[in-house]
C-alpha cells in the first residue's frame, strides 16, 4: 500500500470531513520554504519538514536541507554551504563535503547510524522503533532496497539501495510518511509506505546486502553493512564555541575555491578524505565528458546534475543578497540573473534531448559550459573585490 502526495496540495484526512492543512511559510531572501507543521496525535505523529527542501537535486542533501531549514534559526547553514562543487571522474558530479558525508554530526544535527554491529535489529519490531523514534523526534533514514519499495522510483525496476527519509507514522492509516522521488514523477513527493510493505523491503533489502555488501563498487558508507538506519535529531543546546551565524570568511573562501579550481578537501581531509578530481569551474568539463559517454551509450543524460547547476545559481543570488542586507556587500542581482538564465535553459535543453534523443543538441552543450564558465568567472571574480575588508 502506498499514496503519493504532491507537494503543493492540502493534505486531506480521508477519514473525515474537514480538509486540514499543515503548512506555514518562511521568507529569507528569496527563498521561500512551505513547512508542513508537526502533528502529535494520539494515532498520528509527523515531525516539521520543508517541503519541497531547498535543494531537490540530490535526496541526501534534499533530506538534510528540509529538516534544517524547517527550523527558521538554522536557515543559515544552506547559505554557509553548497558552494564549491567537484567531479572525481566517475559518478556524478556533486557538493563537498560530498553526500556520503551528509549525515554526518553537524551543529545543528545531531546523527546516530545504526547497523548490525551496533543495534539487534527484530524486524517483527521495527515499526513499533520507527513509531519510538519519531515519537522522542528523530528523523529516520532507511537504506532499502527500492525494487520492493512500493511507490519509489526503482520500484520493480531495479535492485538499487537507497535512503527512505522517514519522517511520520499514521497507525489509522497503518502507514509511514515518506519523502522521495517517486515511481511515477521526477518531483519529490511525500509517499505514505505501509507498514507490512516496508517490513517486507527491510527483509528483501538484508538479505540482498549480505550477498553484495563488500563489493568493489559499494559506496563508502554502505560497506559491509547489513542493514543501515540513521538517526537524525535537533541539537537542543549550540555548544560553546559553535555558531550558526552567516560565516562571511567561510564564504567567500569557497567562492574564491570555486571560481580559481582549487582542491577545497586538502585543509579537511581529516573529516572528508582527500579527493581527486575536477573542481569548481572545471567540474562543468568532466560533466560535458559524461554527457558524450551518455550518448554514446545511448543512455539519457544525468539529468540531476542541471537540477543541482539551477539550483546552485539560485541559492548563490540568494546568499548574495543576503550578504548584501546583512553586511553591505554589494549583490550583482543582473549578472546572477542572467547566470540563472542560462542554466535554466541548459536544464530544459537536457530535458529536450532525453525525450527526443536528438543529437544536434549535443553541439549546443560544449559551447553553453563554455559560455557558462566565463561569466561566472568574472561575475565571482569582481564580486570577491566586495570582501576586501574581509
Amino acid at each position: 500500500m502506498f499514496q503519493v502526495t504532491e507537494w503543493n496540495k492540502p493534505w486531506y484526512k480521508k477519514e473525515r470531513k474537514c480538509v486540514i492543512v499543515h503548512f506555514w511559510i518562511i521568507i529569507q531572501g528569496n527563498m521561500k520554504l512551505n513547512i508542513l507543521e508537526e502533528i502529535n496525535e494520539e494515532n498520528e505523529k509527523r515531525l516539521a519538514i520543508a517541503f519541497p527542501p531547498p535543494i531537490t537535486s540530490y535526496l541526501p542533501f534534499s533530506t538534510v536541507s528540509s529538516i534544517i531549514t524547517a527550523q527558521e534559526r538554522s536557515l543559515n547553514w544552506i547559505y554557509n554551504n553548497f558552494i564549491q562543487i567537484y567531479h572525481k571522474g566517475i559518478g556524478k558530479v556533486d557538493y563537498y563535503p560530498n553526500s556520503d558525508f551528509a549525515y554526518n554530526d553537524k551543529v545543528i544535527l545531531n546523527t546516530n547510524e545504526l547497523t548490525q554491529n551496533n543495534y539487534r535489529l527484530a524486524q517483527n519490531a521495527i515499526i513499533d522503533d520507527i513509531k519510538f523514534w519519531i515519537d522522542n523526534n528523530n528523523y529516520v533514514i532507511f537504506y532499502l532496497a527500492e525494487s520492493h519499495v512500493p511507490g519509489m522510483r526503482f520500484y520493480k525496476r531495479a535492485d538499487v539501495v537507497h535512503s527512505e527519509f522517514i519522517f511520520g507514522y499514521n497507525d489509522e492509516k497503518k502507514c509511514v510518511y515518506v519523502m522521495n522521488f517517486p515511481s511515477n514523477g521526477q518531483k519529490l513527493a511525500i509517499i505514505e509506505l505501509g507498514y507490512e510493505d516496508l517490513k517486507k523491503a527491510l527483509c528483501y533489502t538484508i538479505e540482498y546486502n549480505k550477498k553484495h555488501m563488500q563489493n568493489k563498487d559499494i559506496t563508502m558508507k554502505n560497506y559491509n553493512k547489513e542493514f543501515r538506519i540513521i538517526l537524525l535529531r535537533y541539537n537542543q543546546v549550540f555548544q560553546m564555541g559553535y555558531s550558526s551565524e552567516i560565516n562571511v570568511k567561510i564564504i567567500k573562501k569557497q567562492i574564491f575555491d570555486f571560481v580559481n579550481c582549487n582542491n577545497s578537501s586538502i585543509g579537511n581531509s581529516y573529516f572528508t578524505l582527500y579527493q581527486n578530481g575536477k573542481w569548481g569551474l572545471d567540474a562543468y568539463e568532466q560533466v560535458y565528458r559524461d554527457f558524450l559517454s551518455q550518448v554514446e551509450n545511448n543512455k539519457n543524460l544525468d539529468f540531476r546534475f542541471m537540477c543541482m547547476l539551477y539550483e546552485h545559481k539560485c541559492i548563490m543570488k540568494d546568499r548574495m543578497q543576503i550578504l548584501n542586507q546583512i553586511y553591505g556587500i554589494v549583490s550583482p542581482d543582473c549578472e546572477m540573473n542572467e547566470i540563472i538564465k542560462i542554466t535554466e535553459q541548459f536544464k530544459n535543453t537536457v530535458l529536450k534531448y532525453n525525450i527526443t534523443h536528438n543529437k544536434k543538441l549535443m553541439d549546443r552543450f560544449e559551447i553553453m559550459f563554455d559560455d557558462l564558465k566565463k561569466i561566472e568567472t568574472e561575475v565571482y571574480s569582481k564580486y570577491l573585490e566586495n570582501f576586501e575588508e574581509y
